[in-house]
């Protein structure tokens, strides 16, 4: 594949009078080969937000956000300008908004993952619903089917569960269990999920840069092992503390998102050790195979979604006083959308 990271940047005094006009410019190139700039939108500091947890992108063109420092859910334009403040303390009093994960489902439902045994429902357009079905216990992760309803997976004493959900929140099969090993692991924190395609759900493990593949039947292992990207060199299968693990992390590469990249494209992101307070990610495309189709971009942006061929990431603020997030979005070079 040729290389298309020609730089996104104009010639100096282009780019100089651009930020005479914008404050909040920045200057982006591709992310490698396989990652093509598209633009760029910032969230007005209006907002006051202390960071952004999750986003996902809806119909319309519009984004739901997450701040899980201030426990807030908002609906965004392309611009970064609020549509909607969806707490559903507004229309369901005594509800403590506390979201882990957003997602839409087949329906145009919303659905949110919620810290505790809680969830909420949403419709398209940020309205209520609801809560969900009374014997819905809150998952760790979801993605949502192409049918109906999303699979939850669960930590469990032993293993990571993966469940069929209906709409509503109800149980309707338990699909396969896969053991772990470091039981002591809070997978909320360091744990980067699942994602669903039409045949195999992908899922990720602790303290691995493997991707996991199940079929229906089987489960198979997509071992990535790059020269940034070393294995850990220390045992954390003994009992260890919260500032322990995060020491070992901070030390070695490990999986922290997986996402449908686009029909038939698996992405995986990968966090890599560095000597800089920032953290490096490497951006690694599988086939549904197992087959790598792309592991040679880089970043040190957080990957906040991917889907329909786009990469959503974010730029905090560069300074205290330039405190607004600015969300990058790149496509897929192979992409057909």
């Amino acid at each position: 594949m040729k290389s298309r990271a020609s730089s996104m940047c104009k010639p100096m005094l282009v780019l100089v009078f651009a930020l005479i006009l914008n404050q909040n410019s920045y200057c982006q190139t591709d992310l490698g080969d396989s990652f093509r700039y598209h633009r760029s939108f910032s969230i007005s500091s209006d907002l006051t937000l202390s960071d952004i947890t999750t986003l996902l992108p809806i119909t319309s063109g519009r984004f739901v956000i997450s701040d899980q420092l201030q426990n807030r859910l908002l609906m965004i334009d392309t611009d970064g300008k609020l549509v909607k403040d969806m707490n559903p303390e507004a229309c369901f009093p005594g509800f403590q908004l506390q979201p882990i994960q957003f997602q839409s489902l087949q329906n145009g439902d919303l659905y949110l993952v919620n810290s505790g045994y809680s969830g909420f429902r949403f419709k398209a357009d940020g309205s209520c619903i609801g809560l969900p079905d009374d014997t819905f216990r809150t998952p760790d992760f979801i993605s949502p089917t192409r049918y109906d309803g999303f699979v939850s997976q669960f930590k469990r004493p032993n293993d990571i569960q993966f469940v069929h959900m209906d709409d509503r929140g109800r149980t309707k099969s338990i699909l396969f269990s896969q053991n772990y090993k470091h039981k002591n692991i809070d997978f909320r924190m360091m744990f980067g999920g699942h994602t669903l395609t039409a045949n195999n759900l992908f899922f990720v493990m602790p303290s691995s840069t493997s991707l996991y593949r199940y079929d229906g039947i089987n489960v198979s292992e997509f071992a990535f092992r790059h020269r940034d990207a070393p294995s850990v060199q220390r045992d954390i299968s003994s009992p260890m503390n919260l500032p322990e693990l995060q020491a070992v992390f901070v030390e070695k590469a490990m999986t922290v998102g997986v996402h449908t990249l686009d029909e038939g494209a698996i992405l995986q992101v990968i966090s890599i050790p560095t000597d800089q307070p920032t953290v490096r990610y490497a951006l690694v495309v599988w086939d549904e195979d197992g087959n790598l189709l792309s592991s040679n971009s880089r970043t040190h942006q957080r990957v906040l979604a991917a889907q329909d061929g786009k990469l959503y990431t974010l730029q905090p603020g560069k300074s205290e006083r330039d405190p607004d997030f600015t969300i990058h979005i790149y496509s897929w070079v192979t992409s057909k959308k």
